[in-house]
């Protein structure tokens, strides 16, 4: 329990470490996960870009990198000094210590800034860096002006840092503590009533100050401080009773097997798998007023249009990209498209519903476009702006749809052939790959379930999106029940989420939720 608690305050501390750019009285400090040296840096100019603002800023270094080099910014006029930190690149600009930058970096792709500015307002940019001029110009033109790169598919409409640590160990811990007694310890209860309890939590998401959770069998919605660790019922029964029912009241709203949820600016999506709606939950006020944005109540179907004139069947996973909704439509083997109003409704017939690929009632497996690919029980999907990534349950892969054209490819794993191999991605093996999430440069994905009674899996796999290749890096193969020894021990996990530090497990048969830190 120790480490675990060690491993939230440790993102608390890194939170803080958030600041703001693009102040001429600023003392910021830029950091990198790419090994220098001397010899790479040592009078040369770095050109850094910035995807949202189509603009490169040079940074001319002179010296060693002892302390005693500088740097100037052209043509702004800032300067600034640099060194190496165990093979890592520091920029530290001159001026007022206002404000505070914070950035991490994954091999050789996006370089974050997350920025704070005094009156608490949060933005973030994007950036990458270059040693000539003529590419980072090259890069900036290839980038349309509406490419948000959103890279984050767990933080919906927010960019995220990458996972800075590419390690294949992970400390693995309980949040909250639930108490002394080991898991399973089914129920519904908050902080405030007691030892914090849940009953087969399944969807997981952040916003990167809590945490929200899909609770299946309470029908319900909870959130968790990360940083305090309490945990509280913000919509849905509080008896652990299904129903239907929407209310400007989040606690007299009612769900019906809340399966996935994800969060886009003010709101939460949470796909009612009972019910075969898709709700929308209001998290910036206190009452957490709920509404159905999609879907006819209790009757399935697959039937595209607005508002409650489309139906679904028992839809699994959601993600946005802050444009639209996406939903892995479980039971209809597809994945459905969701257009967000641009402006705040409350009424569905704002909402449009599309089929974006799969064939309706067709389970199977197929590459190709839209309609001619096929899913098998499609579970979870998260997003990386520009591409889906589904959990293809029955299939055991791994499959990746180009949003603009709808076209659907095979990453990793072998369709028809369960196992538990790690590799290649024309070699690894899933079992029953359930959620997904990634942190921009690699896809996290809960894998194992029950076959035959015999246990598989019960691991956290990790994915480079690249090239496909998989790594298992939490959860002991073939081994359900519970422990935080070593790479630990799930039953069932499900959902999966990130903030770009941790990941955040619903370890669904232990009524838990797990911690994985690097």
């Amino acid at each position: 329990m120790q480490r675990c608690l060690t491993a939230v305050f440790a993102l608390l501390f890194m939170g803080l470490l958030a600041g703001c750019g693009g102040s001429n009285t600023s003392n910021a400090t830029f950091t990198s996960t790419v090994s220098f040296t001397n010899a790479d840096l040592s009078g040369k100019t770095l050109y850094s870009t910035s995807a949202t603002s189509h603009s490169y800023t040079a940074y001319q270094l002179s010296g060693d990198g002892t302390g005693s080099a500088t740097w100037d910014n052209i043509p702004q006029g800032k300067t600034g000094s640099w060194q190496l930190l165990n093979g890592s690149l520091v920029l530290s600009e001159d001026g007022t210590p206002t404000h505070h930058f914070f950035l991490i970096q994954r091999s050789d792709t996006y370089w974050l800034v997350s920025e704070k500015n005094p009156t608490g307002n949060t933005t973030s940019t994007v950036t990458r860096f270059f040693f000539d001029q003529s590419t980072a110009q090259a890069y900036l033109d290839g980038i349309p002006d509406s490419n948000k790169l959103q890279l984050g598919g767990a933080i919906q409409g927010t960019t995220l840092a990458f996972a800075n640590n590419s390690s294949t160990l992970a400390t693995i811990g309980t949040v909250p503590p639930n108490s002394t007694v080991p898991p399973p310890n089914t129920g519904l209860s908050d902080t405030s009533e007691g030892p914090v309890k849940f009953n087969h939590p399944v969807g997981i998401t952040t916003d990167r100050t809590y945490l929200y959770v899909a609770d299946y069998n309470n029908h319900c919605i909870r959130r968790i401080n990360i940083v305090t660790l309490e945990t509280e019922t913000i919509a849905g029964s509080k008896i652990g009773q299904a129903g239907y029912g929407d209310s400007n009241t989040g606690l007299q709203a009612q769900f019906s097997y809340p399966t996935g949820i994800t969060v886009n600016g003010d709101y939460l999506y949470v796909t009612d798998s009972g019910s075969n709606d898709i709700r929308r939950i209001e998290i910036k006020t206190s009452n957490h007023a709920v509404i159905t944005i999609a879907g006819t109540t209790r009757s399935a179907g697959t039937t595209d249009g607005t508002g409650d004139v489309a139906t679904f069947a028992s839809p699994g996973g959601i993600t946005s990209d802050g444009t639209n909704l996406y939903v892995a439509d479980t039971f209809n083997h597809t994945i459905r498209k969701i257009v967000l109003p641009t402006a705040t409704s409350v009424s569905a017939s704002n909402y449009t519903v599309s089929t974006l690929a799969g064939s309706p009632h067709t389970a199977g497996y197929a590459d190709g476009t839209s309609s001619s690919a096929r899913f098998n029980l499609p579970s979870h999907i998260t997003t990386d702006g520009s591409y889906l990534f589904v959990a293809d349950f029955n299939n055991s892969t791994i499959r990746k749809i180009e949003i603009a054209t709808g076209i659907v490819t095979t990453l990793t794993g072998l369709a028809g052939h369960v196992g538990e191999q790690d590799g290649a991605k024309n070699v690894a093996t899933f079992t029953q790959p359930n959620g997904i999430t990634t942190d921009g440069t690699f896809l996290y994905v809960t894998d194992g379930n029950l076959i035959g009674g015999a246990s598989a899996g019960n691991t956290i796999r990790r994915i480079d999106k690249a090239s496909g290749e998989v790594v298992t890096i939490a959860g002991t193969k073939g081994t359900n029940g519970y422990s935080d020894s070593g790479l630990g021990i799930f039953y069932s996990p499900t959902g999966i989420t990130t903030d770009g530090t941790n990941l955040y497990v619903s370890d669904s048969n232990n009524n838990v939720i797990r911690i994985v830190a690097p």
